[in-house]
């Protein structure tokens, strides 16, 4: 679908995107238009009709490398949400979650265990309850995470990175990805280095987890689950359901789960 190059240059570093031709016009756009807006984006030097985008390294270092807190990076997070909110887009952000919920539902049974695919079926069930589908009413990035996110000195965002996705949707998406990504952030983290991804974690749901919002961060670990389970990682797969249950529990504390190993 699309290939990312790092290139080193006089200078620094460029980034070229490879991405289907159809696309590049309306990925442009989108850059331009937040860039307009005011929204801190790595500078675009060109593009091509043929399917390549080339841009600047963003500004700032990478969220990844940088000993944010967890309070203040939501805090900057609420920030760029609104502000992306207030941008005018015409077109659909890209996230497909309902393909994807419905196809996670079809693909599990055709591997690992039985009582592993009879959870899912639950779960998956209770997630149809608690889902919520608005039409496309704000602007929002469509794959929000920290590690598309560059901060300055002061911990503010200084760079917002792949707004392929970027266009009109529902703000619940953007909220349930950012949870998702950082309790798999969270868990893969080694033990001992993770306890500022798990505050992480556990700030964002306490902020933004509605249950239309677990319900999206439940579908979107359950793509953990399943990308586990084929790679026959069955500790990590059965660790990462049992943290898909808790997110779409209120009551249940979010912590690394503690399976006994067989």
């Amino acid at each position: 679908r699309r290939a990312v190059l790092r290139v080193a240059v006089r200078g620094g570093v460029r980034w070229i995107k490879v991405v289907p031709p159809r696309r590049v016009e309306r990925i442009v756009d989108t850059h331009r238009r937040l860039a307009d807006a005011g929204i801190p984006m790595a500078d675009l030097v060109g593009w091509s009709a043929d399917g390549l985008v080339v841009l600047d390294q963003a500004r700032g270092t990478g969220a990844p490398d940088v000993a944010w807190r967890p309070d203040a990076l939501l805090d900057a997070v609420d920030r760029l949400r609104q502000a992306l909110a207030a941008v005018s887009l015409a077109h659909a952000a890209r996230v497909g979650l309902v393909e994807r919920r419905d196809w996670y539902a079809a693909r599990f049974p055709d591997g690992g265990d039985s009582a592993r695919a009879a959870r899912v079926a639950d779960l998956l069930e209770r997630v149809g309850r608690a889902w919520r589908e608005d039409e496309p009413r704000e602007t929002i990035h469509g794959d929000l995470h920290f590690g598309q996110l560059f901060l300055d000195g002061g911990g503010d965002i200084s760079g917002l990175i792949d707004v392929d996705t970027t266009g009109r949707g529902d703000p619940d998406d953007d909220a349930a990805a950012f949870i998702a990504h950082a309790l798999a952030s969270a868990y893969l983290t080694p033990e001992g280095r993770d306890a500022r991804v798990w505050e992480l974690a556990r700030g964002a749901l306490a902020r933004w987890g509605s249950g239309p919002v677990r319900a999206r961060a439940t579908t979107l670990l359950l793509g953990q689950v399943l990308g586990a389970q084929e790679r026959g990682r069955d500790d990590a797969a059965a660790d990462l359901l049992a943290l898909a249950e808790g997110v779409l529990d209120p009551a249940c504390p979010i912590a690394r789960p503690r399976h006994e190993r067989t």
